[in-house]
């Protein structure tokens, strides 16, 4: 069962699903399925072959792995449970461009069956893991006085922190340009493959660029999982972004992220009811690490979208032992005496990544050491060059890269808002057709789109 494997009836797959069942020894169920019909009456209108019977489904493993409640970090194992965190094995198929077959878009073939705990995937060569340092009971136990006043150079009573140091790009989610926008998996492995090639070894789904906040929660899990197949197989880290959506939506997405191994999950400030104070951003940030708690949690500062303007460098220093797997920040803020203040914030314990492109070698010479660029995706080079030339010493040209990439920018943002004008210049500058925005964010029009490519084009750094 490869992905990409198609099979023109649902019975031709159903018959390859049972020798597949005895090849393994494993049972499936139908988990999740949606008929040709019903896909007809959400909007679909594109060609399907009637043998194929279903749009999309999913088959799940019909056994139980480990359902637990954390009470701090001591885990509770109890019986396992088909309904709730059962085994992570799973085959989802979904009906190919053409319309002619059922396709194997999306796979989990590592099974659970002894009630262990699953384990945490390491994070790749250019991402630095810090050493973990002792058992974080012996914080979690001490009341306020004692946590104030312990001794942080302690190694045992140090809180385990995650620290990164890299380069993640925040990949656009892939849209069909038909009538509802439908997402467009097919892409993903040669999406995958592309960054890869151009030395990226990091991904962010589903955040501002990736649109998650326009697609349900279905979706954006389906687009967690093919990713997670594909980050696994290419040995880049996987972030998963949950916030942006009601509450027991984000805590639905943060259990499904750690429940396919993403490496660690980034997570938006409430929206609607905005935390007023640092206080009570730590106690909805708490509510989501509880829902995902053995993956690192990123907290998603970008407050010109959110309306949420905490000083980042308070935060930090004010979170300390409140919430177990906070490992750090995305800063997308041009404010660099806030994102310095951040950096420092507890004896430089936090990871902070960089946001905003157009201040990427300012950054770095303060001392940032990471970032999730969008101009990663379609100007790959810049982003890394830059950080190459600070790390050698080379102010100057680091500069001179940084002016090169903003010129583009300011081409790129005059077409439009941030999110369709460079998911545009992906289309343009990239073998990538990632498609066009989903509403109610507007694309870009042919005119708009060949005027950017023109101006674009005519700059000395880009090739046509």
């Amino acid at each position: 069962m490869e992905i990409g494997v198609r099979f023109p009836s649902y019975h031709l797959l159903m018959h390859h699903l049972e020798e597949f069942t005895k090849e393994t020894q494993c049972k499936f169920w139908k988990r999740d399925a949606r008929t040709i019909g019903a896909a007809r009456s959400l909007g679909v209108t594109k060609h399907l072959n009637p043998d194929l019977i279903y749009f999309e489904l999913k088959f799940s493993c019909v056994y139980g792995g480990v359902d637990f409640k954390t009470k701090g970090r001591n885990i509770r194992p109890r019986q396992p449970s088909l309904k709730t965190n059962g085994c992570p094995v799973f085959l989802r198929f979904k009906a190919s461009e053409d319309g002619e077959a059922l396709q194997l878009v999306a796979k989990n073939l590592n099974h659970n069956h002894e009630l262990k705990l699953p384990t945490k995937k390491k994070v790749t060569s250019e991402f630095e893991l810090s050493e973990s340092e002792t058992k974080r009971s012996k914080w979690e136990n001490m009341n306020d006085t004692e946590r104030d006043t312990y001794d942080q150079d302690d190694d045992d009573l140090k809180e385990e922190i995650v620290k990164y140091e890299g380069l993640i790009a925040p990949v656009y989610t892939p849209f069909n340009n038909d009538p509802t926008r439908s997402l467009n998996l097919e892409i993903l492995p040669s999406y995958a493959q592309y960054l890869i090639d151009n030395g990226i070894t990091g991904i962010l789904i589903n955040g501002t660029a990736g649109e998650g906040t326009v697609m349900t929660v279905e979706e954006r899990k389906l687009v967690a999982e093919v990713w997670a197949q594909l980050c696994s197989q290419g040995q880049l880290h996987l972030m998963v972004h949950v916030g942006g959506v009601p509450l027991p939506d984000v805590l639905e997405l943060a259990q499904h992220a750690e429940h396919i191994g993403a490496n660690s999950i980034l997570c938006l400030p409430e929206l609607f009811h905005k935390p007023a104070t640092c206080d009570d951003l730590i106690r909805y940030l708490q509510l989501v690490s509880q829902a995902a708690p053995n993956t690192p949690l990123f907290y998603y500062h970008i407050p010109s979208y959110s309306g949420v303007n905490l000083h980042m460098g308070e935060f930090l220093n004010k979170v300390q032992g409140s919430i177990p797997t906070l490992s750090g920040i995305k800063f997308t803020s041009t404010v660099l005496d806030e994102g310095y203040a951040a950096l420092k914030a507890c004896n430089e314990r936090f990871t902070v990544f960089l946001g905003s492109d157009t201040v990427m070698a300012g950054a770095y010479a303060l001392g940032f050491e990471s970032a999730i660029a969008t101009t990663l995706n379609m100007l790959p080079q810049f982003g890394q060059q830059i950080v190459q030339c600070i790390k050698d010493g080379n102010i100057k040209e680091a500069q001179e890269k940084q002016n090169d990439l903003n010129s583009a920018l300011e081409i790129i943002a005059k077409h439009g808002a941030w999110v369709p004008s460079t998911k545009m210049a992906m289309n343009l500058l990239s073998p990538i057709d990632v498609g066009p925005t989903r509403e109610p964010i507007k694309t870009l029009t042919a005119e708009e789109a060949k005027q950017m490519e023109n101006e674009l084009t005519s700059l000395s750094f880009i090739t046509s």
